[in-house]
């Protein structure tokens, strides 16, 4: 009967990886349309100079700026560029992209408030699917774009593509009411509050620093949109004591702009009170979690909000290599960083709860 039920969801699985590829197509398609048809003079001015050659619409580069949007939606890297590293764009508002192909893809599934590994099936089975469709498209369709080599069809690819879909699943899945342990649930608290102080600090601090220089409406509220997913995670980071790191030549620049969103340039008060905020956030919802099975619930509890914030410095890194040869554009959240402080912060402050618990037991 098990094998049976499985089996069905195995299916379903299938059925919404391939609806949720053709769902994100044609989202990459449409944009693409738009890219080509409107935009794709002055990008090529602004990758080539204002000397290059006058293009035309042209069918190759339309799918491969759809297979392009695509790749970046789900954040995965080209290829090696100048500057020796990984090609990535790691722009948080391209992955409405899949989150809305895959909700329309799975609406029934998302509405069971339970979950458990039977569920998870339909979630590994439509990842596999559409990291296959994927990678095979970005196979077909690798080579040049503006005279820019790229290369999305790899192995690495494949993984990733597999991890994060996995997790946009489960992203929507959290939004749904369902029933997790207190573990997963605590980590849910965190993330939205410290992503929820991201959004409203990054939301002031982005008009506040673009009034300085334009009052443009439409100009800052589009900046707004394609700046604050980004920005709202960075400061999440910094709550926690987590900086931002740039490459040289753009700390300088950022430097010459009065631009700070690095913890590091913060003063130390504030540093101190940010770090303080966080544990007393910290102290908080351990002491939600019940004694019963406390140990396990605070081991969940550290390792699903530590490996999503692991998640969201691989997907908000950005390295585009030397843009017009001059300028070296990288930064984002150290990887082993963004595991390691909040998985150890929220182990010790746990640990300190439990120990307090047993010594004031011990003294009655």
């Amino acid at each position: 009967m098990e094998n049976n039920v499985v089996l069905k969801k195995a299916k379903e699985g299938l059925r919404i990886g391939l609806w949720a590829f053709l769902i994100d197509f044609g989202f990459g398609v449409l944009l693409s349309l738009i890219i080509n048809g409107f935009f794709i003079g002055q990008i090529n001015q602004w990758v080539n100079g204002s000397l290059s050659e006058q293009i035309t619409f042209s069918f190759t580069r339309f799918i491969r700026v759809t297979s392009f949007i695509m790749n970046i939606s789900v954040f995965n890297g080209g290829g090696t560029i100048q500057n020796g590293s990984e090609f990535h764009i790691g722009a948080l508002i391209f992955a409405l992209i899949p989150i809305i192909a895959f909700w329309l893809a799975d609406r029934r599934e998302n509405k069971l408030k339970t979950f458990g590994y039977i569920e998870f099936v339909v979630y590994i089975c439509s990842a596999v699917v559409f990291s296959l469709l994927l990678t095979g498209y970005s196979l077909i369709t690798k080579g040049e774009i503006l005279g820019l080599g790229y290369q999305f069809g790899s192995l690495k690819n494949f993984v990733m593509t597999f991890i994060i879909v996995i997790c946009i699943q489960f992203f929507i899945s959290l939004n749904y009411n369902k029933e997790f342990s207190a573990g997963f649930k605590s980590a849910r608290i965190l993330l939205r509050i410290l992503l929820g102080l991201g959004i409203v600090i990054g939301l002031v601090g982005t008009i506040l620093l673009l009034g300085r220089y334009t009052e443009n409406i439409l100009l800052i509220i589009a900046a707004v949109i394609a700046l604050l997913p980004n920005l709202a995670v960075y400061i999440m980071f910094t709550l926690m004591g987590i900086s931002v790191e740039f490459g040289e030549q753009l700390t300088k620049l950022m430097e010459m702009a009065q631009i700070d969103i690095s913890f590091t340039m913060l003063s130390l008060p504030l540093r101190i009170t940010f770090i303080v905020l966080y544990f007393l956030l910290l102290l908080v919802l351990v002491l939600r979690i019940k004694k019963e099975h406390y140990l396990r619930e605070l081991v969940w509890f550290a390792l699903s909000f530590s490996f999503v914030s692991f998640i969201l410095a691989y997907c908000t890194t950005i390295n585009l290599g030397f843009v017009k040869n001059l300028l070296d554009v990288q930064f984002g959240i150290n990887y082993s960083v963004a595991f390691g402080v909040p998985f150890a912060s929220i182990l010790l402050t746990g640990l300190l709860v439990m120990f307090a618990r047993i010594l004031k037991k011990e003294l009655r």
